[in-house]
């Protein structure tokens, strides 16, 4: 019985070094990311512009497509 808690025990602690890493990890990717998101959006990232510019695309390839002249 004294076996199995230690082992218990040694996989917490393998455990929560692994949190840890995976901690220091991924914090700064999430925040570095969040901070490349923000830039971009207030930078013109999300422009109507874009979005219509897209759309008449769409609309393009679609008239293309039942013309059948590509």
């Amino acid at each position: 019985m004294e076996k199995v808690i230690q082992l218990l025990h040694q996989t917490q602690v393998e455990a929560s070094a692994f949190a840890w890493i995976a901690l220091g990890i991924l914090l700064p990717v999430c925040i570095i990311t969040g901070m490349v998101t923000l830039f971009w959006i207030f930078t013109g990232g999300l422009r109507a512009r874009s979005a219509q510019e897209l759309l008449a695309e769409q609309r393009e390839i679609s008239r293309w497509l039942k013309d059948g002249s590509l």
